[in-house]
């Protein structure tokens, strides 16, 4: 990451459960629109209520059991609305 130019959109994507894709001159641009097309056709979206409505953060773990080749993006963490 550290060679990255704009390190902290990575972190913001990584961050937030998106991504970042860095494309530099000499890439291919329709390689890079098929990756993030690829992923966007083979997505899913998980919902939850959260438990107890106390205003406070906390964390998220998502995980792929027995997919290889699938990795998981998703917030890290979450604020829970108050009562």
């Amino acid at each position: 990451e550290a060679d990255l130019p704009y390190t902290g959109l990575a972190k913001v994507g990584e961050e937030s459960g998106g991504g970042y894709i860095e494309i530099s001159p000499k890439q291919d641009l329709g390689a890079a629109f098929a990756q993030v097309d690829d992923e966007l056709h083979s997505q899913y979206v998980l919902g939850f209520v959260p438990p107890k409505p106390d205003g406070k953060v906390h964390d998220l773990d998502v995980r792929v059991v027995s997919q290889k080749g699938m990795k998981p993006r998703g917030r890290k963490n979450y604020v829970a609305p108050k009562e």
